[in-house]
């Protein structure tokens, strides 16, 4: 194999952090959903999944539209980074106007600490710049990121802190890249152990827990093609292993099953899949809320 394809090989690994971000969108029509008791706090919590972590936009898109505000948002990996940038107050439409102006090729910077393949310096400062919030505590939301601690294999769990370093470590997938090391602690993708971070939601005061777990409905029914995908099913079963739905009010997991962890291509369609996973669970949640539409 030559170099130039070797390289190529290990740019598609990065996408599968940098391009959750990488979408479009569809407004779903819909009617407005009334207002929500004030004295109940709503969480939003995100999973981590690759490519299948676009779909994340298309319900938050469906939620947002329909008049749902988050008190609370928790993520992991590309859920932690989609969930901030919500959380610092971008709208879906913000983010995709901010990301269709970037080279993704601009993060390819190789790392020589022998532990991965690329740097996350260069993703790191793009958070830095793009988020207005510097640490987690400053933004208008309450949020919490999903890490794990490779020294312990626990999950490592923050709720203050710098927000671009943290949700740079919860999205440092192993081999790809190295750990980030942070208040003494060695960081890794917190998808290896708390994929939907249901606790921390509860423990940040959530009354209701919305999740969107994108890896709820795998179905592997063919032999996968090429070492970049079977990698991504190996380390999607263990995400999928790393939680358990219990807590959640209303699960919205999207069959994504059709698509490969690889599937970039197709943005369009997997964040159709995700309004439309979101769409079905709206009578949940005026009924679990207690609302109505609005005409």
């Amino acid at each position: 194999m030559t170099e130039k394809r070797n390289y190529l090989i290990i740019f598609l690994i990065c996408l599968f952090i940098l391009l959750p971000f990488f979408s479009g969108t569809i407004h779903a029509d819909s009617e407005e959903l009334g207002e929500i008791e004030e004295d109940k706090k709503v969480a939003l919590v995100l999973g981590g999944g690759a490519a299948w972590g676009i779909a994340h936009i298309g319900v938050i898109d469906v939620l947002v539209n329909e008049g749902l505000e988050f008190d609370i948002i928790t993520g992991t990996s590309a859920g932690s980074i989609i969930g901030a940038f919500h959380a610092d107050g971008y709208s879906v439409d913000e983010l995709i106007d901010e990301i269709s102006t970037l080279g993704f090729t601009d993060f390819l910077y190789p790392s020589f600490d022998g532990l991965g393949f690329f740097s996350l310096n260069r993703i790191e400062s793009y958070f830095n710049d793009k988020l207005s919030a510097e640490n987690i505590e400053d933004l208008p939301i309450d949020f919490a990121v999903s890490t794990t601690n490779i020294d312990t294999g626990e999950p490592a769990v923050f709720s203050e802190g710098p927000l671009a370093k943290l949700i740079t470590a919860s999205s440092a997938v192993p081999i790809m890249f190295g750990p980030v090391k942070y208040d003494g602690y060695w960081l890794a993708d917190g998808g290896l152990v708390d994929n939907l971070p249901v606790k921390a939601a509860r423990e940040l005061g959530a009354d209701i827990i919305i999740a969107v777990d994108v890896g709820a409905n795998f179905r592997f029914t063919r032999k996968p093609e090429g070492r970049i995908e079977y990698g991504n099913r190996v380390f999607n079963i263990m995400r999928k292993a790393s939680y358990s739905p219990s807590g959640v009010d209303i699960l919205i997991a999207p069959e994504l099953d059709n698509f490969s962890g690889t599937d970039f291509n197709n943005y369009s369609e997997i964040i159709g899949v995700g309004q439309r996973a979101a769409e079905e669970k709206l009578p949940e949640i005026r009924e679990l809320l207690g609302i109505e539409p609005v005409d």
